[in-house]
């Protein structure tokens, strides 16, 4: 027997008897309660089962903690990185879990299909030349002690199961994209970037992000004598990334902006992933009996169509590869609703406004627009199951809108659960917000 038959008769039994440790599981999503088993890639040989585990300890945990540090040992990864496994199709937990004590939160809070996986809170920080820009603190749901915990990230989102977080680092708009193991805060991989980005959102089926890219940071301002008053200098959101997670390739399509203006104008996923809406790319006024199955497509890049009589802007919609498409007909009524829940989940229903002053919300059929229900609510923010939403509620008389916190309301509006504590001043510096994402 030569050399190379004894080694490939020792690789063989070698692998037979290789085991992955029987407690990886537990170590990764010990605090699963529930969950239904962790989905593992069937590994053939030894070797590469001995490759993957390596690859999922390649970052000691000494440098957890310290982003700096840990992101240069992140980099280092090549082509070790491990697999980023895709959403799962349903949540591993429905119960509905709350935290009414603490403002910001800090236990889980979770209904149905969708949890508060991490919540930011917001400042203004001071620039020099008398500029201010908008500035975040991200807390991120940890499941090893079912609490949030503050991270060193400038901005992130959390995938769909809540395994993994995408985040961008110092300051903003950043030139890469990271993506961290939620359960042990470890870096997996960086992502390079060919134009800055400010936002970043995981598709529904958590294989892809997608990007909005900016020039300059679109939340500097520059304070005006009046209180509340400030000027905005120019800049221009620049386009999307769309960028597959697993290959580590982020590809570019430019949307330029016709013109600068300030504030966040982010891209979103359609609700099925397969499309990319862009709520802002409007300019033009269209005559009030205007067909909008008419309505001519802009070429790539240059979204210049859409504003209905009276301001209502028309959703633009992209394909993965830039290209403008016509609008899906189960969002002919719902994207125009700016609610943020959007579609029911069964896909027959959509969140949408009430009659004026409020607070009212309503949740109507997709096909008709006829009304299935009525919300004393502020704002539809998820649906949390096919008959109860998670929304915006404010505190008594309702007073103040800007004293509010998440409710669990159902679709006819006569049932409620408080999950949150009360936001008592939503719209000043130091309140925070939570990132929504499905369980």
């Amino acid at each position: 027997m030569n050399p190379e038959t004894m080694l490939r008769q020792e690789l063989r039994e070698w692998a037979d008897e290789a085991r992955v440790p029987h407690d990886l599981a537990d170590r990764a999503l010990r605090h699963r309660r529930g969950r239904r088993g962790l989905r593992m890639a069937v590994l053939t040989a030894g070797a590469t089962a001995a490759v993957t585990v390596a690859a999922l300890l390649t970052v000691p945990g000494a440098l957890r903690d310290d982003p700096a540090r840990r992101d240069e040992a992140a980099t280092a990864t090549t082509t070790s990185d491990p697999v980023i496994s895709p959403a799962p199709a349903e949540p591993a937990a429905t119960d509905v879990r709350t935290d009414t004590e603490n403002s910001p939160p800090r236990n889980l809070i979770a209904a149905g299909r969708i949890a508060v996986s991490a919540y930011y809170v917001w400042r203004n920080e001071r620039l020099p030349g008398g500029r201010q820009r908008t500035a975040w603190t991200w807390y991120l749901y940890d499941p090893r002690t079912e609490t949030y915990q503050r991270t060193g990230w400038s901005w992130l989102d959390v995938s769909p199961g809540l395994r993994y977080a995408a985040v961008l680092e110092g300051e903003l708009p950043s030139r890469r994209v990271g993506i961290v193991d939620v359960a042990t805060r470890e870096v997996l991989r960086w992502i390079d970037l060919d134009q800055p980005v400010m936002r970043v959102l995981w598709s529904p089926d958590g294989t892809r992000l997608l990007t909005t890219a900016y020039d300059t940071d679109p939340t500097i301002v520059i304070p005006g004598r009046q209180e509340g008053s400030f000027t905005v200098p120019e800049t221009y959101r620049l386009g999307f990334h769309v960028v597959d997670v697993n290959a580590g390739r982020a590809r570019f399509h430019a949307v330029p902006s016709e013109r600068p203006d300030g504030g966040l104008r982010p891209f979103v996923w359609t609700p099925d992933g397969n499309l990319i809406m862009d709520r802002y790319g409007g300019r033009e006024t269209l005559p009030a009996d205007h067909d909008l199955d008419d309505l001519a497509r802009p070429e790539p890049g240059k979204p210049g169509i859409a504003v209905r009589a009276g301001g209502e802007p028309v959703t633009v919609y992209y394909d993965l590869d830039g290209r403008v498409r016509p609008e899906p007909a189960e969002l002919r009524l719902a994207a125009r609703a700016w609610q943020e829940a959007g579609l029911s989940p069964d896909g027959t229903m959509y969140a949408d406004s009430g009659a004026p002053p409020g607070p009212e919300t309503t949740v109507r059929d997709v096909r008709t627009g006829e009304v299935k229900g009525v919300q004393r609510m502020l704002q539809l923010v998820a649906w949390a199951d096919n008959e109860n939403l998670i929304a915006w509620g404010c505190a008594g008389g309702c007073s103040n809108e800007f004293n509010n916190a998440l409710v669990l309301v159902s679709v006819d509006g006569r049932r409620t659960v408080q999950l949150s504590a009360y936001r008592a001043n939503s719209q000043r510096p130091g309140s925070w917000g939570p990132l929504l994402t499905r369980r």
